[in-house]
């Protein structure tokens, strides 16, 4: 079909707009740019005599994510994470480093991170906390972010990661209502992002 005369984007209420083009791979891309980053994706297009129709489809279902360390590797992920369309909540036991967060300040240099933070806060899918109880109250996943620095015999020291492993124990023991939330009785994914032998 190299006449195409409309394409009508379809969301999930109903019909999204209309644009003509002059053929559906002209579509395709004029889409494929206009959704890029979103929480959008290319569905189904189904292609009539003079027209066609394109159904805009949510790429992934987003997850609460709890983030455990705010340094470089734990800061930078949840960041992404959250410019993704996630809900992420920050944890650190650094109360200058949380103050200095929220106040929208950046403790890292990672070039363009402040911009995706102030943005993802605003768009309130990106926190940060030292309350453990409300960091993983209805974390669907946990990430282990802390630091493992080399011991007095240059191996990597675990010692935060067993902190980290203890406190999320005494969450998932603790149960719904408590450290678990009222309506999290869901298994938690915890992913070790940290440095480990």
């Amino acid at each position: 079909m190299n006449d195409l005369r409309e394409v009508n984007f379809r969301g999930r209420g109903g019909w999204f707009g209309a644009k003509r083009f002059g053929s559906v791979n002209e579509a395709e891309t004029w889409v494929g740019r206009y959704t890029w980053g979103s929480d959008f994706s290319l569905g189904p297009i189904r292609v009539g005599s003079n027209a066609a129709t394109i159904d805009l489809i949510s790429r992934s279902k987003t997850m609460r994510i709890t983030m455990v360390g705010t340094g470089y590797v734990g800061l930078v992920t949840g960041t992404c994470l959250a410019n993704t369309g996630n809900h992420v909540t920050c944890l650190d036991v650094d109360f200058q480093k949380i103050e200095m967060l929220n106040a929208g300040q950046c403790p890292i240099y990672e070039p363009g991170l402040d911009t995706l933070i102030a943005r993802n806060v605003k768009a309130g899918r990106l926190k940060f906390t030292t309350d453990k109880k409300s960091a993983y109250d209805s974390a669907e996943a946990i990430f282990i972010c802390v630091g493992t620095p080399p011991d007095e015999s240059g191996h990597a020291d675990l010692r935060y990661i067993f902190e980290v492993c203890k406190d999320i124990g005494q969450a998932l023991e603790a149960g719904p209502g408590s450290f678990g939330g009222e309506e999290d009785t869901e298994p938690k994914i915890v992913i070790v992002k940290s440095t480990v032998p």
